[in-house]
């Protein structure tokens, strides 16, 4: 808008307001160009308010994913606890799955000490409070009873004469010589640790007549395990049952006989305890069928490691780190047999091997764990029923326990409601008398009976029950985690909890077999403790050299478990065996009957119980016509 100027006959007011009319124009001006301006800052905080909203939803997103990061990783640190609980408690935790005793509560108000000291016994002036495990001393506790002397008396008997010296002998004064009046004895246990060489001499005989067929007449030559050997039975029972019995690596052995004086290479031992695992085959042959006959079996597996196979190219060579083939220990065993096979997997197909020559009776119950490959079997055998061992299902909650402090409660509840279990099976147990069917027992019988079944029952409702309530829990959490909820370690703990549950819902018809017969076991512990042994020897020789040694493993095994079942001496029971083996030629017996523990009478039990009288037989009679001309037992025990 343009203002045009007053006339020249203008008067002084007219002037006065075109300047003011020409004053706020320019002042209209000025504010125009500040709206402008106004305008573009505007326009700048709008697109940095822009910028700065999508830059927030981008870090709220980030910190949703941070937040769902974090969950898991407590998630995966709940179950890496859990884990590394287990693995500490394996290799540096008891042993026993006996619960420790529960330290001695201190009295609200305290007795002052008495003269004898704390913890002594009140007949002693003490308060009678039990110690603590650890300021008990080691050893025999005061009031424990006495244990039992060592019965020695079937040891021979060396006599050693200790004389006084000649100038005590005499009387001080007179000079006359004192007068024999008896002996005092006492007794030095030692052993014997030396090798000898029997000098066999076959005595030979030419006729003295014409009569008789001229040449030379030779006494029948000693009886060996093999032609060409040097080595006789004694040498061979010792080396066996310090590699499979005791557990000793096979170079330990050699050096410790070539530290005797009786040198042997490892190879030399090697191949001849292969010799010795081909003798020992019908034991192993009769021991499977005397399985393949059994009501009740146990089963169990292990890892086996085997340094060579064959095909390899360089077979002098060890294997490199981490390609060493692992093959499997299988193991069964019934209340008098044991029977061990080295397979290549741990599958089914390797397990048929073994399992597969069982089930010759009516009905097998197979005490396992939850192996798959035991599942499998029973589902492919009308005849093979499983019970599940309650020892496993237990072991779920002791992992809750050592993996999670905070669920310890409830973890050693249901550990104590297991261990009534095995309190009540073993009450039933004492009042089962076997002769009798079941419906034909005595009344303490059924009453117990009765009690297990309650006890049973409640279990498994309270575990179904329990299953439900942590698995609504872990829905809700679960449902939280997108919008932003805070329980990756909570989860961790309710998968712990809802594993060890849920193992005792899908397992119970496995688990509820023993009630149907008291001779079931609940657990399969006594195939666990049989593979102690083998265990060790793995870790102490890291397996077998081949397949031939591993074949060798198993036969040995389970014939020297099998007689340990028993309460045989390995040492009298393998010195038999192969004295029998040599004076049959190299040959195995025909008649196994009097190395099979279910076959032998009262007094054949007793003589392979007791230790062995001498550690080689002579050729020329039995051991008692040569008890005068060798020392006894002149062949190292176990260190």
């Amino acid at each position: 808008m343009r203002f045009r100027p007053a006339a020249r006959g203008a008067t002084a007011r007219e002037r006065a307001q075109a300047q003011e009319v020409k004053r706020l124009g320019q002042r209209c001006a000025a504010l125009l160009k500040k709206l402008e301006s106004a305008r573009q800052e505007s326009g700048e905080f709008r697109r940095r308010s822009q910028r700065s909203q999508a830059e927030l939803e981008r870090s709220q997103a980030e910190l949703e994913r941070t937040r769902a990061e974090l969950e898991q990783a407590k998630t995966t640190i709940g179950r890496l606890k859990l884990r590394l609980a287990v693995l500490t408690t394996t290799v540096f935790g008891r042993k026993s799955e006996k619960p420790p005793e529960p330290e001695p509560q201190p009295d609200p108000e305290p007795d002052p000490e008495p003269p004898g000291g704390p913890g002594d016994s009140p007949g002693k002036g003490g308060t009678g409070r039990k110690k603590k495990a650890a300021d008990r001393k080691r050893g025999r506790q005061p009031g424990s009873a006495t244990p039992p002397r060592r019965d020695r008396s079937r040891l021979p008997k060396t006599p050693e004469l200790l004389e006084l010296p000649e100038h005590e002998r005499r009387c001080a004064q007179c000079g006359k010589p004192f007068v024999r009046c008896g002996t005092k004895r006492s007794k030095i246990y030692e052993i014997h640790l030396a090798a000898l060489a029997r000098e066999i001499l076959r005595q030979c005989y030419e006729p003295g007549c014409r009569c008789a067929p001229p040449g030379r007449r030779i006494a029948p030559p000693a009886p060996r395990l093999w032609n060409g050997t040097q080595l006789g039975t004694g040498v061979w029972a010792w080396s066996v049952v310090q590699v499979f019995h005791m557990h000793r690596p096979q170079a330990a052995v050699a050096r410790e006989l070539d530290a005797i004086g009786l040198g042997m290479a490892p190879a030399t031992l090697a191949q001849g305890l292969q010799r010795l695992g081909r003798l020992v085959k019908p034991l192993e042959q009769a021991i499977a069928e005397r399985l393949g006959k059994a009501a009740v079996v146990q089963a169990d597996e292990t890892s086996w490691p085997v340094q060579h196979i064959e095909g390899q190219e360089n077979a002098k060579q060890p294997p490199a780190s981490g390609a060493r083939p692992k093959h499997w220990l299988w193991m069964v065993c019934c209340e008098d047999a044991v029977w061990m096979r080295i397979l290549p997997t741990r599958g089914l197909p390797s397990g048929r091997k073994l399992l597969g020559k069982l089930g010759q009776s009516a009905l097998l119950t197979l005490v396992c764990d939850c192996w798959s490959a035991y599942m499998a079997f029973a589902r492919r055998s009308e005849k093979v029923r499983l019970q599940l061992c309650w020892a496993h299902q237990r072991r779920h909650y002791c992992r809750v326990e050592a993996g999670f402090p905070e669920l310890e409660p409830w973890a050693r509840a249901w550990i104590e409601r297991i261990g009534e279990l095995f309190h009540l099976a073993r009450l039933r147990r004492r009042a089962w008398q076997p002769e009798l069917p079941l419906q034909d027992q005595a009344g303490d019988f059924a009453a117990a009976q009765a009690r297990l079944q309650a006890s049973l029952g409640k279990l498994f409702d309270d575990a179904l029950q329990e299953w439900q309530r942590l698995a609504s829990r872990y829905q809700v959490l679960q449902a939280l985690r997108p919008s932003g909820g805070r329980a990756g370690a909570e989860l961790a703990q309710l998968e712990a909890q809802g594993k060890a549950t849920a193992s005792l819902i899908l397992h119970q018809e496995g688990l509820s077999v023993f009630l149907e017969d008291p001779g079931i076991p609940m657990d399969n512990n006594l195939s666990e403790r049989t593979l102690r042994g083998p265990v060790i020897s793995r870790r102490l020789s890291f397996g077998s050299g081949g397949p031939a040694g591993a074949k060798t493993a198993g036969r040995l095994l389970s014939v020297l478990h099998t007689a340990q079942l028993a309460g045989l001496n390995p040492y009298s029971y393998m010195l038999d065996w192969l004295d029998a083996c040599a004076r049959n030629r190299g040959q195995a017996p025909s008649d196994l009957s009097p190395w099979l523990p279910w076959e032998m009478d009262k007094q054949r039990m007793e003589e392979l119980r007791a230790p062995p009288e001498r550690w080689w037989t002579p050729a020329n009679g039995p051991p008692a016509a040569a008890s005068a001309q060798a020392p006894d037992r002149t062949f190292p025990r176990a260190a």
